[in-house]
């Protein structure tokens, strides 16, 4: 019975953690949203933004954040602003050294 209710548990912890995510690259296309997070990096600004719109993506299946890195020289966004750009949409990457932790 304990070993079927971990099962039960487990599953409904994935359940509540997935996310819908990206496969293939996309764009440019309209994502509008709002910033989450913005960081200042050495030639760049990394935006963490909780999308409103991913193109014409049904907002069911599209990812609900997305990591942004805007190039060159530009004022940092604050939390809680509304954004919306022109980009191109890539996956996430996969794993550095696949089966490197062991």
């Amino acid at each position: 019975v304990l070993v079927l209710a971990g099962g039960v548990a487990a599953k409904l912890e994935i359940d509540r953690v997935a996310a819908p995510r990206l496969y293939n690259e996309l764009g440019p296309l309209r994502i509008e949203g709002t910033v989450e997070r913005a960081e200042l990096r050495e030639s760049s600004t990394r935006i963490v933004l909780r999308t409103t719109r991913i193109g014409s993506l049904n907002p069911e299946t599209a990812p609900r954040r997305l990591q942004l890195t805007w190039r060159g020289t530009h004022p940092l966004p604050e939390a809680g602003a509304t954004l919306s750009a022109l980009a191109l949409v890539r996956p996430a990457p996969g794993p550095d050294r696949p089966g490197g932790f062991h």
